[in-house]
Protein backbone atom coordinates (compact mmCIF):
# COMPACT_ATOMS: atom_id res chain seq x y z
CA UNK A 1 0.00 0.00 0.00
CA UNK A 2 1.18 3.52 -0.70
CA UNK A 3 -0.01 7.09 -0.16
CA UNK A 4 1.30 10.28 -1.72
CA UNK A 5 0.43 13.79 -0.53
CA UNK A 6 1.75 17.01 -2.02
CA UNK A 7 1.94 20.45 -0.51
CA UNK A 8 3.04 22.63 -3.44
CA UNK A 9 2.66 25.81 -1.37
CA UNK A 10 5.27 24.58 1.10
CA UNK A 11 7.20 22.69 -1.59
CA UNK A 12 7.22 19.17 -0.17
CA UNK A 13 5.59 15.79 -0.62
CA UNK A 14 4.92 12.92 1.74
CA UNK A 15 5.25 9.33 0.53
CA UNK A 16 4.08 6.47 2.74
CA UNK A 17 4.99 2.89 1.75
CA UNK A 18 3.52 0.03 3.78
CA UNK A 19 3.89 -3.70 3.51
CA UNK A 20 4.95 -5.43 0.32
CA UNK A 21 4.39 -3.63 -3.00
CA UNK A 22 3.92 -5.81 -6.07
CA UNK A 23 5.23 -4.73 -9.49
CA UNK A 24 1.97 -3.11 -10.66
CA UNK A 25 1.53 -1.24 -7.40
CA UNK A 26 5.09 0.11 -7.42
CA UNK A 27 4.76 1.24 -11.06
CA UNK A 28 1.59 3.12 -10.11
CA UNK A 29 3.35 4.68 -7.11
CA UNK A 30 6.33 5.70 -9.27
CA UNK A 31 4.07 7.39 -11.85
CA UNK A 32 2.24 9.29 -9.11
CA UNK A 33 5.46 10.36 -7.42
CA UNK A 34 6.81 11.63 -10.75
CA UNK A 35 3.61 13.61 -11.34
CA UNK A 36 3.82 15.01 -7.81
CA UNK A 37 7.46 16.04 -8.33
CA UNK A 38 6.39 17.94 -11.45
CA UNK A 39 4.16 20.13 -9.24
CA UNK A 40 7.07 21.16 -7.00
CA UNK A 41 9.94 23.57 -7.55
CA UNK A 42 13.66 22.73 -7.29
CA UNK A 43 14.83 22.43 -3.71
CA UNK A 44 11.70 20.54 -2.65
CA UNK A 45 11.67 18.09 0.24
CA UNK A 46 10.31 14.55 0.31
CA UNK A 47 9.23 12.88 3.52
CA UNK A 48 9.40 9.16 2.79
CA UNK A 49 7.79 7.01 5.50
CA UNK A 50 9.19 3.51 5.01
CA UNK A 51 8.79 2.48 8.65
CA UNK A 52 6.35 -0.30 7.68
CA UNK A 53 7.68 -1.06 4.20
CA UNK A 54 8.63 -4.69 3.56
CA UNK A 55 11.88 -5.52 1.75
CA UNK A 56 11.35 -5.32 -1.99
CA UNK A 57 11.98 -7.54 -5.00
CA UNK A 58 14.66 -6.65 -7.59
CA UNK A 59 11.96 -5.32 -9.98
CA UNK A 60 10.58 -3.05 -7.26
CA UNK A 61 14.10 -1.82 -6.43
CA UNK A 62 14.63 -1.04 -10.12
CA UNK A 63 11.47 1.11 -10.10
CA UNK A 64 12.65 2.83 -6.92
CA UNK A 65 15.95 3.66 -8.62
CA UNK A 66 13.97 5.08 -11.54
CA UNK A 67 11.93 7.41 -9.32
CA UNK A 68 14.97 8.41 -7.25
CA UNK A 69 16.75 9.39 -10.46
CA UNK A 70 13.68 11.34 -11.60
CA UNK A 71 13.30 13.37 -8.41
CA UNK A 72 17.04 13.98 -8.39
CA UNK A 73 16.72 15.40 -11.90
CA UNK A 74 13.78 17.57 -10.77
CA UNK A 75 15.96 19.12 -8.07
CA UNK A 76 14.97 17.45 -4.81
CA UNK A 77 16.87 19.17 -2.02
CA UNK A 78 16.35 16.73 0.81
CA UNK A 79 14.74 13.40 1.52
CA UNK A 80 13.66 12.72 5.07
CA UNK A 81 13.17 9.00 5.70
CA UNK A 82 11.10 7.68 8.54
CA UNK A 83 12.72 4.31 9.10
CA UNK A 84 12.22 1.22 11.21
CA UNK A 85 13.00 -1.75 8.98
CA UNK A 86 16.78 -1.78 8.54
CA UNK A 87 16.63 -3.90 5.36
CA UNK A 88 14.18 -1.54 3.63
CA UNK A 89 16.36 1.39 4.65
CA UNK A 90 19.44 -0.35 3.24
CA UNK A 91 17.67 -1.12 -0.06
CA UNK A 92 16.65 2.51 -0.61
CA UNK A 93 20.07 3.84 0.33
CA UNK A 94 21.81 1.36 -1.97
CA UNK A 95 19.50 2.41 -4.83
CA UNK A 96 20.28 6.09 -4.16
CA UNK A 97 24.01 5.43 -4.23
CA UNK A 98 23.72 3.36 -7.41
CA UNK A 99 22.20 6.26 -9.36
CA UNK A 100 24.71 8.72 -7.86
CA UNK A 101 22.08 11.02 -6.41
CA UNK A 102 23.68 13.80 -4.41
CA UNK A 103 20.66 14.96 -2.46
CA UNK A 104 20.71 15.08 1.33
CA UNK A 105 19.09 12.19 3.21
CA UNK A 106 18.04 12.56 6.84
CA UNK A 107 16.73 9.59 8.81
CA UNK A 108 14.20 10.12 11.57
CA UNK A 109 11.91 7.96 13.69
CA UNK A 110 8.55 9.74 13.41
CA UNK A 111 6.40 12.02 11.26
CA UNK A 112 6.64 14.71 13.92
CA UNK A 113 10.43 14.65 13.72
CA UNK A 114 10.25 14.76 9.90
CA UNK A 115 7.96 17.80 10.04
CA UNK A 116 10.41 19.51 12.38
CA UNK A 117 12.99 19.27 9.60
CA UNK A 118 10.57 20.72 7.04
CA UNK A 119 9.65 23.64 9.28
CA UNK A 120 13.22 24.24 10.39
CA UNK A 121 14.26 24.45 6.72
CA UNK A 122 11.42 26.83 5.96
CA UNK A 123 12.23 29.10 8.87
CA UNK A 124 15.92 29.24 7.93
CA UNK A 125 15.12 29.97 4.29
CA UNK A 126 16.42 26.76 2.73
CA UNK A 127 13.07 26.00 1.09
CA UNK A 128 12.14 28.00 -1.98
CA UNK A 129 9.90 30.56 -0.24
CA UNK A 130 9.94 32.79 2.82
CA UNK A 131 8.21 31.71 6.04
CA UNK A 132 4.52 32.46 6.19
CA UNK A 133 3.24 35.13 8.58
CA UNK A 134 1.63 32.66 11.04
CA UNK A 135 5.03 30.94 11.40
CA UNK A 136 6.70 34.22 12.23
CA UNK A 137 4.04 35.23 14.73
CA UNK A 138 4.60 32.34 17.15
CA UNK A 139 6.71 32.57 20.26
CA UNK A 140 10.30 31.53 19.56
CA UNK A 141 11.90 29.10 21.98
CA UNK A 142 15.58 28.90 22.81
CA UNK A 143 16.06 26.06 20.28
CA UNK A 144 14.87 28.29 17.41
CA UNK A 145 11.50 26.63 16.90
CA UNK A 146 8.14 28.33 17.32
CA UNK A 147 5.48 27.23 19.77
CA UNK A 148 2.13 27.03 17.96
CA UNK A 149 -0.18 24.51 16.35
CA UNK A 150 -0.22 23.78 12.63
CA UNK A 151 -2.17 21.66 10.17
CA UNK A 152 -0.72 20.50 6.85
CA UNK A 153 -2.34 18.28 4.25
CA UNK A 154 -4.67 16.65 6.74
CA UNK A 155 -1.93 16.11 9.33
CA UNK A 156 -2.15 17.93 12.61
CA UNK A 157 0.99 18.57 14.60
CA UNK A 158 2.14 20.86 17.35
CA UNK A 159 4.70 23.26 15.94
CA UNK A 160 7.73 22.56 18.04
Amino acid sequence: MFQIKVNSKRNFMIIVLRGYLDEDEVRDAVARIMNAADALTPGFTIINNISQFAPASPVVISEIEKVQSYVHGKGVGKIIRIVENILSRHQLEKARQKIGAGYEVVEVESMEEAMRHVWKNELTGRISHAPCQPCLSGSPRSDGYFSQALTLSGFSFTHF
